[in-house]
This record gives structure tokens, C-alpha cells and sequence, in this order.
């Protein structure tokens, strides 16, 4: 058979595979979810930060001069921006914290007043951090230093820091880009891993795939069914960026604010490569059973390099798994796609391990594709129990049928 006919008969499985999936009610559920799921991304934390950035603190006449200057001190240091309003009395100012309409108030007599007197509580924790404000102010007045003196307190020459490995620091930008493509990758390649692995399986316990296998080769039909559902694959990951850079242009940023400018070019290499990596697999473990009961169950080998790969990007974002070790794994075929992307992202490793961890992925996912084609081709007809793991070792070792 030529390679025209070859591709020919691919192109009619795919068809057949992108017509089916996405004519499906699942698949636009599922897809509309992740799209809201992508603006939410973006869309809640800016809502929260712009209803949170900006906190009214209340003061009491009569306050020291110094006062609003200690408040906007605390505030720099606690990360957050403050607006200054004046009260006449204690009542009015209880009755703005009460109402919601201030945070934190302070007056000369009864000191710094909160809404709920709570450790974890963000209010408590900045008027904690204002009362050693003035504190320090008022100890520093009492004292009655020169201005020598009052220079070098507030200005400290601070000890040199050294650091033994020098490179840029992840920002949480980039940590919380990492968590984003991490899930986006592992809820993609286990959606569609297991839509190729159940349509397999569908075919075979319904006997549909001996009409099939009359038309086309079993390579042929196993590749086709790979490319047509990493068509949709693809279509439903562009749905989800596509979503994700409106929502961040909705709220006036643009994608390399949230989103780090190299997973933007590498997490969607690594997902085609992670893609027909598992999707190979998933098909050939398909072809052992007959029955969907079986699958989950079957399937589960396959599905555990892609839980330690989410695992070990999650270890890392959190500082639990050591560099070396994160370094390691990132060459480990499966794990890779979860874990390579990330921390080059992240400036742990460079380029060119990634693209040499990229190029062992590839030529892994070749030699699986091989052994995946044999035991598909062994596998496919036989109806009834499931495969034994003798027969599949003997089908992927044999060699390739002319």
C-alpha cells in the first residue's frame, strides 16, 4: 500500500474522529467550562485586588502630624495602598468600620481600632504593624537623638547578602503561570488520553472495529484515531487561550503579565509531544480490553507518570523536591511535558537540556508508537477477556507484520 493511500485513509479516520467528538454535548460543555474556567483565571484575582488594594484608614482629630506618614509607611511595607480620612469623633469612626467603609481607625486616646480582633485577620495584622510604626516614632521623639543620629536609624547600612547560585528569582507571576499550564496540561492529556483509550475499547466490544479493519489497516485506523482527537485536543487548548487572553485583556493586561513569555512558546510544544506520547499508550492499553469496566483499570500504568509529573511540578512550585532531583526527572519520558516546561520557565534549567529533554521525549514516544502499533495490531480482534500481559510483551517484542 503507497504512502498517498496511507495518508489518505489516516485523513478519512481523523475526519470521521474530529466529526464525532465535536458534534458531542460533553465536548461543548466540557469546553465552554474550561473557557469560563480560563477568564475566571484572570479575570477573579484582578476584581479581588482592585476591591482590596485600596484601604480606607480613619483618624480622629486631633492626631500628631506625624501620623498619616506612619500609616502610609505600614501600608508600603504591608503591600498595600491606603486612603486617609479624617473623623471628628470615636463614634463616627467606629461606625465606619462597622459599616465597612474604613479598615482600620485610629485615635490619640483609645489607640488603633479593628472591625474583629483576630490574629489572621488582615486588619489586625496591619494595625499591628502601625501601632510599631508609632511606636518606634514616639520612642525615636522621646529620645531626642541628633540628626546625625536620627539619619543613620533611618537610613541603616544593611550587611551584603551572598548567594551561592546567582539567576533570577521566579516572580509569583511565573509560579502561578506554572500552576495554570501544570493543571491545563494534566486535565487535557487525561481528558483525551481516555478518549482515545474508550474509543478504542467502543469499537472493539460493539465488533465495529472488524468493518473498520475491512476498510483500512490497523495502523492506519490507530494513528488516525490519534490525530483526529489531537486535532480537537488542539482546537479545545486554542478555545482555552484564546479565552484566557480576552479576559486579560478585559481587565487592560496583556498575557505576558500573568502568563510567562516561554510557556507561551514551549507549553504547547511539550503538549503535542506529551499528547502523542500518553494518547499512543492509551490506545494500545484500549486494544487489550473489551469491556469500559476494564479500562480504568487498565489503564492505570499509564496514567501514573502523568500524576507523578503534576506531582512533581506542584513539589517544586512549593520548594519540597530539591532542584537536582526536579532536574532529574525532567528527562524522564512522561514526566517531562508536566515538569521541563516549568522550570526553564522558572530559570532552573537552560534551554538546552530542555531541548535535549525534549528530543528524549520524541524519540520515546517513536519507539512507543512502534511497540504501540504491534500491540494494537494483536490485540485489537481478540474479543472477550481481557489481554494477559505474556501476550502483549510477546506482541510488542514481535516484529512488525509486512
Amino acid at each position: 500500500m503507497g504512502l498517498g493511500t496511507q495518508a489518505k485513509n489516516i485523513s478519512l479516520v481523523a475526519g470521521r474522529e474530529i466529526r464525532q467528538r465535536t458534534s458531542s454535548r460533553g465536548f461543548r460543555i466540557a469546553t465552554a467550562i474550561t473557557m469560563v474556567a480560563a477568564i475566571g483565571y484572570v479575570a477573579i484575582p484582578h476584581i479581588l485586588a482592585t476591591k482590596q488594594s485600596n484601604k480606607v484608614v480613619g483618624l480622629v482629630k486631633p492626631y500628631a502630624a506625624s501620623i498619616p506618614y506612619l500609616f502610609k509607611d505600614a501600608a508600603k511595607a504591608d503591600g498595600i495602598q491606603v486612603t486617609l480620612r479624617t473623623y471628628h469623633s470615636v463614634i463616627a469612626a467606629k461606625a465606619a468600620i462597622n459599616g465597612g467603609s474604613a479598615f482600620v481607625a485610629y485615635d490619640a486616646k483609645s489607640g488603633l481600632i479593628v472591625k474583629k480582633l483576630a490574629s489572621g485577620d488582615s486588619a489586625t495584622q496591619f494595625a499591628e504593624r502601625a501601632a510599631a510604626e508609632i511606636a518606634k516614632a514616639a520612642a525615636i521623639s522621646k529620645a531626642k537623638l541628633t540628626p546625625a543620629q536620627l539619619s543613620m536609624l533611618r537610613n541603616p547600612k544593611l550587611p551584603a547578602i551572598v548567594g551561592l547560585n546567582h539567576g533570577p528569582s521566579p516572580l509569583p507571576a511565573e509560579q502561578k503561570a506554572a500552576i495554570f499550564e501544570s493543571i491545563l496540561m494534566y486535565v487535557l492529556l487525561g481528558q483525551y488520553g481516555a478518549w482515545v483509550m474508550l474509543g478504542v475499547v467502543e469499537e472493539k466490544s460493539t465488533r465495529v472495529i472488524e468493518v473498520l479493519l475491512a476498510a483500512v489497516e490497523p495502523t492506519e485506523l490507530l494513528v488516525g484515531k490519534i490525530v483526529g482527537i489531537g486535532t480537537v485536543a488542539v482546537i479545545h487548548a486554542g478555545l482555552v487561550i484564546v479565552s484566557l487572553i480576552a479576559g486579560l485583556f478585559v481587565i487592560g493586561s496583556g498575557p505576558t503579565n500573568v502568563i510567562s513569555g516561554s510557556l507561551l512558546i514551549t507549553a504547547p510544544i511539550w503538549f503535542v509531544v506529551g499528547y502523542a506520547f500518553y494518547c499512543t499508550l492509551f490506545g494500545a492499553v484500549g486494544s487489550t480490553v473489551s469491556r469500559t469496566e476494564d479500562a480504568q483499570a487498565a489503564s492505570f500504568p499509564v496514567a501514573v507518570p502523568m500524576l507523578v509529573g503534576y506531582i512533581s511540578v506542584v513539589f517544586t512550585l512549593a520548594g519540597n523536591l530539591p532542584s537536582s532531583m526536579a532536574a532529574v526527572l525532567s528527562f524522564i519520558p512522561g514526566i517531562s511535558p508536566f515538569l521541563s516546561p516549568v522550570l526553564y520557565s522558572l530559570h532552573e534549567i537552560s534551554l538546552a537540556k530542555m531541548a535535549i529533554s525534549l528530543a528524549v521525549s520524541v524519540l520515546a514516544t517513536v519507539f512507543l508508537g512502534r511497540v504501540a502499533v504491534r500491540v494494537y495490531t494483536a490485540s485489537i480482534l481478540r474479543i472477550g477477556a481481557r489481554v494477559k500481559f505474556g501476550d502483549v510483551r510477546r506482541a510488542a517484542v514481535a516484529k512488525s507484520p509486512t
